[in-house]
């Protein structure tokens, strides 16, 4: 089953929210947007928007956000960008040495 996260023709983030009984999150996905919530924890240097902003990608960059509403924080993050050429290659960021999922301490 897939759904789209984006709306590609504005850019416009999507929110895709599910709960649990201990709390409530939303993933909050879009092209190069920033978190609404404050971050829980302190961002990695090639996690944020300034390094981000600088990749030279011909593809799309994606940002991924759960965010915990009881909590009222961002407490992961995750940036890919898909390639131009095919929507197979992801790559989190484009140019860094790392990249990948970061999340809050528990």
């Amino acid at each position: 089953m897939t759904f789209p996260l984006v709306n590609f023709t504005t850019g416009a983030a999507q929110l895709l929210a599910f709960s649990t009984a201990e709390a409530q999150y939303v993933v909050r996905c879009g092209q190069g947007i920033e978190p609404a919530l404050p971050l829980a924890f302190a961002s990695f240097l090639y996690m944020q928007p300034a390094h981000l902003g600088l990749q030279r990608s011909a593809g799309r960059y994606l940002a991924f956000y759960l965010e915990d509403h009881a909590r009222a924080q961002t407490v992961a993050q995750l940036h890919i960008f898909i390639g131009a050429d095919t929507s197979a290659l992801a790559y989190s960021p484009y140019q860094a040495p790392f990249g990948g999922i970061q999340m809050a301490p528990v």
